[in-house]
């Protein structure tokens, strides 16, 4: 973390080839109440060598609240970004991988960015 800006890296290996994370979830929970308007994530392995050797997130259900959010992204290797029409504050937040791209060679599954923001603006935890 720098700056007190809130980001982080995912990137698991599959003990077992046929293994693709579907169903795995990453689950977050603050001090303190956040409050956001988007979500940029990069679904991928995003260290150019890597992206298409590894599985990446083709769609994903956030969970926030008891309100469930299913996203979609492309298999494109850039942030994508999650608009909310509302602002939403929580504790606690989960995402699940519900299908992958397949990877061309490996079966890992990464994630390389999940950041907040409201208002255009990094989301500081201080």
């Amino acid at each position: 973390m720098q700056n007190n800006e809130f980001e982080w890296t995912i990137f698991g290996r599959a003990p077992e080839r046929r293994r693709t994370y579907i169903g795995e979830s990453i689950e977050v929970l603050f001090w303190e109440e956040i409050v956001i308007d988007e979500i940029k994530i990069a679904p991928g392995y995003f260290e150019p060598k890597w992206w298409s050797s590894n599985n990446r997130v083709k769609s994903l259900e956030i969970i926030i609240n008891d309100k469930n959010y299913i996203i979609d992204f492309k298999d494109e290797k850039k942030i994508q970004n999650i608009v909310f029409d509302n602002y939403l504050s929580f504790k606690e937040i989960k995402f699940i991988i519900l299908e992958v791209y397949n990877s061309n060679k490996d079966n890992d599954t990464g994630i390389s960015e999940i950041i907040f923001y409201k208002d255009g603006k990094k989301v500081s935890l201080n």
